[in-house]
């Protein structure tokens, strides 16, 4: 019995990671790259999808209490980066955002999620810089010029 349910288990652990899904931007002609920051803080990055729903990037934002070459090597395994890119459609709105969780002894301590919309240009590069202080979390959109999106507007957690 056991030969036959490790093969299964193993095939069916396969599929299940094979339908894991990560945000890719849909076949949009025109699209914008995003690369999201933070100030040391971990997070996962994420952008409102076709289907209505916030989907997560494929890599987090890592976090590193200090410096050493264990860390890059841990956040590497896990997925994790200093900064994470993806593409969005630059033909509309989007939304986007970062999800937080610290937790410890199995319990969660602090949590937040902050969204924003705004309107992509075409070609456009942005940074969302991801920013925690005290128990407060937030967003800051630039342009690859360093300046502020103006139209960027903080919104709640849906599509």
């Amino acid at each position: 019995m056991h030969r036959i349910a490790l093969p299964v288990g193993v095939l069916f652990s396969a599929l299940l990671l094979g339908a894991c899904s990560h945000y890719q931007a849909s076949g949009a002609e025109e699209t914008a790259r995003i690369t999201f920051t933070s100030n040391n803080v971990s997070g996962q990055p994420m952008v409102c999808n076709e289907a209505g729903r916030f989907q997560s990037t494929r890599k987090a934002l890592s976090q590193k209490p200090f410096d050493g070459e264990i860390f890059d090597e841990i956040n590497k395994a896990l997925g994790k980066a200093e900064a994470v890119v993806t593409e969005v459609p630059a033909d509309g709105a989007v939304r986007v955002g970062v999800r937080h969780s610290q937790r410890s002894r199995g319990t969660t301590d602090f949590s937040c999620r902050q969204a924003v919309q705004f309107e992509p240009a075409p070609g456009g590069t942005y940074t969302v810089h991801f920013t925690i202080q005290g128990n407060q979390c937030g967003l800051d959109i630039t342009e690859d010029n360093g300046a502020n999106v103006e139209s960027a507007i903080a919104v709640p957690w849906k599509c």
